[in-house]
């Protein structure tokens, strides 16, 4: 820790700074430097000049009864009680910053180890209830810097993911128990990084995430990502493992560097997660391949998007089972789309029509969609 300072005649700090290491920096000014504001009886003022949870810089009024400007008291309200809780969070993970700051200000070092401060950032990040954190018996400090210690690299993905995983279990714990048990334990990070390092590309870390919560299921049917069945044909998704989607990593022209993260047992098809911005593809994007049959270039691919980044494409799909818009049919998810204005009723009878997309029998060129319909 490092830092330079000018003494006025009193003794007070008229203008410097403390450096903190890589992670914050002090910067202190008296009223000489800042004209235009109104004194206060506060012992300092903390302004926190970037979000939430980012590289910790903020800045310190001093000390007794020093001028306020109205532009600093401004951005403090603006600042509020979510980003201060969070902001918290950070300081308290860097390593020994607490113990600086109450060099300087000893009040916010003692308000980031105020536990109930803790309860809210466990909640929104870690989703830990109180029932939950009584059982670990832990403070609520201890209790986020375990999760934070494991899962800090997905805290922006973790909450939203768990979410969904709970909301599908507890639903399929209702319709389909079956399909419970073919889910497998999560993965550890050594995992994921000799994955990474087996396949020489880096996974998005939402799909990351959600690997640590539930590593896909076994090669099972009824695949977890939905059913479709007709006269002579049947398919049914299995979210795949990290280490059967690496065993199918592609590194050949038309899917350079795309992982398969859905497979059908029976018909071959699977969904990849695009892990570059190669052969016209975004990374993170999800799709269905397409062959090009116009072209005698059996490289030549088209691609079904269904989805922008694996949370977007896993949540989505949760919501519409869990919401019934899916429905379980002989304990399988099937995935018909319901249009709520695809519905007639002829005195008293009501005709109600859904939809259901069938990309391995389609193709862009040429084009031909083919649909499947279920009416009751």
């Amino acid at each position: 820790m490092g830092g330079s300072s000018s003494a006025g005649s009193d003794g007070s700090t008229i203008a410097g700074s403390l450096d903190l290491g890589a992670h914050a920096r002090l910067d202190t000014h008296t009223t000489s430097q800042v004209p235009g504001g109104r004194r206060t009886g506060w012992g300092s003022l903390i302004r926190i000049c970037n979000s939430p949870l980012g590289p910790a810089n903020f800045r310190v009024a001093p000390l007794r009864n020093c001028i306020v400007p109205d532009y600093i008291r401004e951005r403090w309200a603006l600042v509020g009680r979510e980003s201060w809780r969070a902001f918290s969070l950070r300081v308290s993970n860097c390593g020994g910053i607490g113990t600086s700051t109450s060099l300087v200000n000893r009040r916010f070092n003692q308000l980031c180890n105020h536990d109930p401060l803790w309860k809210w950032p466990c909640r929104k990040y870690w989703l830990v209830s109180e029932d939950k954190k009584v059982q670990k018996n832990r403070s609520w400090k201890a209790t986020f810097t375990e999760y934070y210690t494991d899962l800090g690299r997905y805290i922006h993905h973790y909450a939203k993911l768990k979410a969904a995983w709970d909301a599908l279990k507890t639903y399929l714990g209702e319709h389909c128990p079956r399909m419970i048990s073919s889910l497998k334990a999560g993965v550890q990070e050594e995992d994921l990084n000799a994955i990474e390092e087996r396949i020489n590309s880096k996974l998005p870390d939402d799909y990351r995430c959600s690997l640590r919560i539930h590593n896909g299921q076994k090669l099972v049917v009824p695949g977890l990502m939905g059913s479709m069945a007709l006269s002579n044909h049947y398919r049914s998704e299995d979210l795949l493992d990290v280490d059967t989607a690496a065993g199918g990593y592609q590194r050949r022209i038309g899917l350079n560097q795309c992982l398969p993260i859905t497979f059908c047992i029976h018909t071959g098809l699977s969904q990849y997660l695009s892990l570059a911005d190669v052969e016209g593809r975004c990374r993170n994007e999800i799709f269905y391949q397409c062959p090009d049959q116009t072209t005698h270039n059996p490289a030549a691919l088209d691609m079904f998007v269904t989805g922008t980044s694996f949370s977007q494409w896993f949540t989505s799909y949760v919501q519409h089972v869990v919401s019934g818009d899916y429905p379980i049919i002989r304990d399988q998810i099937f995935r018909y789309e319901h249009d709520k204005d695809c519905v007639a009723t002829t005195e008293e009878i009501t005709i109600s029509v859904s939809t259901s997309f069938l990309p391995e029998l389609s193709s862009i060129h040429p084009p031909h969609y083919f649909f499947t319909y279920r009416i009751r």
